[in-house]
């Protein structure tokens, strides 16, 4: 098998968008490695399952945290930032602005204006395209 192969079946493994993000697991994965063999401690199947885990856990939330940052990229209203996961969830099950800011209004007790909020769908739909076509 070639290295490239690996990788890439790696990456729709690991469910990645970038292959970056699976060599930044593996080189994750070399240095708990030869931190373990140190240390001299045995290198089982659980400690292998477990590293890995730990790294793909942590390279997808930093994926969903860059995502985050570009849907909200200009948009500085504190409500929408913090309750942005009630967003992404609201956007995701296809609200519009309107029914959104009455959402927010009535469980946040957050004036945002549509605009601002069609601001934050434009970002959004825009991420979700490019996640389809990428």
């Amino acid at each position: 098998m070639n290295n490239k192969f690996v990788i890439e079946e790696l990456q729709k493994q690991f469910n990645l968008q970038e292959q970056e993000d699976v060599y930044i697991i593996l080189e994750g994965l070399k240095n708990n490695i030869k931190k373990q063999l140190r240390e001299k401690e045995p290198i089982t199947k659980i400690f292998l399952a477990r590293i890995i885990f730990n790294l793909i856990k942590k390279q997808q939330q930093k994926i969903e945290k860059e995502d985050k940052d570009a849907l909200f990229k200009g948009i500085t209203h504190e409500c929408l930032r913090r309750y942005s996961n009630k967003f992404i969830e609201l956007a995701g099950a296809g609200w519009g602005s309107q029914r959104i800011e009455k959402y927010f209004k009535k469980y946040f007790k957050c004036d945002i204006s549509r605009p601002t909020i069609n601001k934050a769908l434009k970002n959004f739909k825009a991420l979700k395209q490019g996640e389809e076509n990428g």
